[in-house]
């Protein structure tokens, strides 16, 4: 299995992902699931224009992601996700990652701030513990460079609505 980084980020492909984190994983492959990417052509194509050229780039359902993801990846990948309820569905039976970068989950009505980038809602929240008893550790770093937080201890505050 090759996934370099596996990461949580509610906008995807954008301009951190391809200038740093590509690198950083030395990726030969981005695997985007979504299953409101996957449906609609127009999201894929926008996907396509940012990904570099040299970039496989692979776009999937979360039931799709489900059995490609328990197969061997011989390409350096990442697996990019827009939340943690399609991490963990994906890795419902986890053979596949010890760790989640997350990175951007932006602020909406109904979610509660943890960090600047990271805010959280009550689905959320429980989808996140479920990733960490499934073993998987949660970082939240935005660039590979920066100071990576450990969410198991950030989640210590979180209040249950």
């Amino acid at each position: 299995m090759s996934i370099n980084v596996f990461r949580i980020d509610d906008r995807l492909i954008h301009g951190q992902v391809v200038t740093a984190w590509m690198n950083y994983a030395d990726a030969q492959q981005v695997i985007v699931v979504d299953d409101k990417v996957a449906a609609d052509a127009f999201q894929q194509t926008l996907l396509k224009m940012t990904t570099p050229k040299n970039i496989l780039l692979k776009i999937l359902s979360v039931n799709e992601a489900q059995v490609e993801l328990q197969d061997e990846i011989k390409l350096r990948t990442i697996v990019i996700v827009r939340g943690p309820e399609q991490a963990n569905a994906i890795l419902f039976n986890n053979k596949v990652v010890n760790e989640i970068n997350i990175g951007n989950m932006n602020m909406r009505p109904g979610k509660q701030r943890i960090l600047d980038n990271l805010w959280l809602n009550d689905d959320e929240y429980k989808a996140m513990l479920d990733l960490i008893k499934k073993h998987i550790h949660l970082e939240y770093r935005t660039l590979p460079n920066d100071v990576p937080h450990d969410v198991d201890e950030l989640l210590k505050g979180y209040a249950v609505n």
